[in-house]
């Protein structure tokens, strides 16, 4: 009977050295959370760019206009973080992610009412606004943790040695066949 011990590949197959969802990471999870920081400076400012702030020239009806619809994409890219990467979590930062989507999922339906129409302009209701972008704040910076804690924006310490993988994998064919 083949030896267990020689079997066991898995601290080499399941390091960052070996892992090959780098692009996914960096496509369906890092970009959201970038996303994310891009979208909360429009909702806060109305404008990513610094200049278009300080020269003007944008309308102020435009400027209420990108923050609301940077805060309703803001939602999304919460949402779509928590989605792709929910699969890679460990049991207990799963449990955790799972509590922060079951709090952010409903706050959608608060979505639609951030803005009112007062003489004949639309304009934000800052409370509301403001406490969806807080809470938006707050969850995306709650979620970093068990994303991280899974070892998914921060690969694992473990170092690649490739003279010991060489070794393993002769004792494997001697010992195994």
């Amino acid at each position: 009977m083949a030896n267990e011990k020689y079997n066991d590949m898995s601290e080499f197959t399941s390091s960052k050295n070996w892992n090959t969802a780098e692009a996914y990471t960096n496509l369906q999870i890092q970009r959201h959370i970038n996303n994310c920081d891009e979208l909360r400076t429009i909702c806060e400012s109305g404008t990513l760019d610094i200049n278009s702030q300080i020269i003007g020239g944008i309308p102020p009806q435009k400027i209420v206009e990108a923050r609301v619809i940077a805060l309703r994409r803001y939602f999304l890219e919460i949402k779509h973080l928590i989605d792709n990467c929910m699969f890679a979590l460990n049991k207990k930062d799963k449990d955790e992610a799972i509590k922060i989507e079951e709090k952010v999922r409903p706050l959608q339906a608060y979505l639609d009412n951030v803005t009112e129409r007062k003489g004949g302009v639309v304009v934000i209701k800052r409370k509301l606004y403001d406490e969806l972008l807080g809470l938006f704040n707050k969850y995306l910076r709650d979620l970093k943790t068990p994303i991280n804690n899974s070892n998914i924006i921060y690969g694992s310490n473990i170092d690649f040695d490739p003279v010991d993988f060489k070794q393993k994998i002769k004792d494997n064919i001697i010992n195994v066949g």
